[in-house]
């Protein structure tokens, strides 16, 4: 048998692998749902995106997506 050798890999290295993981993962929950409806919903003083059809969030949004959307004349 073969043992699997681990990549030594720097801090940098390791911050930049663990961002491209989760915006891989953002890029395939964000189209799965992309037909989906979503709906601005509030949990906990935190707003995000939620899709109503598979009940699950898929984003939370940050202060200035927030602002934005304030600007924009979206009641939240």
């Amino acid at each position: 048998m073969s043992k699997k050798t681990k990549l030594k890999l720097t801090p940098e290295q390791h911050r930049e692998r663990q961002r491209q993981r989760a915006l891989e993962a953002n890029q395939a929950k964000e189209m799965a749902h992309s037909d989906c409806e979503m709906e601005l919903r509030v949990k906990g003083g935190n707003y995000g995106l939620y899709c109503q059809e598979h009940n699950k969030w898929i984003t939370w949004l940050s202060p200035k997506e927030l602002e934005k959307l304030s600007k924009a004349g979206i009641d939240l």
